[in-house]
């Protein structure tokens, strides 16, 4: 099997200058392509908040603990009605039932970055170069109707159309991650976002290294 590229989300490739002679591709935050973002940006992008009522939502909940610590529960809506196949993907590996049999439970956070995000679902590796999905290594970006903000779920890549199983939570503003990264869910109940607040704290504003063993103990589908 080839070697996969690292997944790491915009803000972390901002260092970074395209290699000659080599098929990896890193992109800056600064140079991302004019034509790709032009076909995209005209779209005016929907509030993660409005959005929390739609009928086709449904609602995902992961067991978190810190350093074998009890766990604390948070709550994900998931916008399963316009992320569809994106949306599939995630509750698959949150529940388990998918033909890969695979799972988000015991798997870390291994990206943590305080006044940005928390990066995970790395099944395969654990240390963000795990690339699988129920529809194959990778797959396509779906849209970018919704737009990046504070407390969103998006999808990591290592550029367009390479999205597997990892993902990420905003924990601030991240308009500049629109039209490259696949927003699919938010944590909309206070409770979970103070979790994801403390979580933060552990992280690294260096390399992202955490601070702490932040696991997901259990996970699942909560039944409406």
């Amino acid at each position: 099997m080839a070697s996969k590229k690292k997944t790491k989300s915009e803000e972390e490739q901002k260092t970074n200058s395209k290699t000659k002679g080599s098929k990896k591709k890193t992109q800056t935050k600064q140079k991302t392509k004019p034509t790709v973002k032009a076909n995209v940006s005209k779209e005016k992008k929907l509030k993660p908040l409005s959005l929390i009522r739609e009928k086709k939502n449904e609602v995902v909940w992961m067991d978190l603990s810190v350093d074998g610590d009890d766990s604390q529960r948070i709550e994900i809506v998931i916008f399963s009605g316009i992320v569809k196949k994106t949306a599939a993907n995630f509750v698959a590996f949150c529940t388990g039932k998918n033909k890969l049999k695979k799972s988000y439970k015991g798997t870390c956070f291994h990206r943590m970055i305080p006044g940005f995000m928390l990066q995970g679902g790395d099944i395969e590796n654990g240390d963000g170069t795990g690339s699988i999905s129920i529809y194959g290594e990778q797959f396509v970006d779906e849209n970018f109707k919704i737009k990046h903000c504070q407390y969103v779920l998006s999808m990591a890549n290592a550029g367009p159309n390479t999205n597997g199983s990892q993902f990420f939570i905003c924990t601030d503003e991240c308009a500049h991650l629109d039209d490259k990264h696949v927003v699919f869910g938010y944590i909309a109940d206070k409770k979970s976002q103070k979790i994801i607040d403390q979580i933060e704290e552990d992280g690294s504003s260096l390399d992202g290294t955490p601070q702490a063993e932040v696991k997901i103990v259990k996970c699942g589908l909560k039944k409406k």
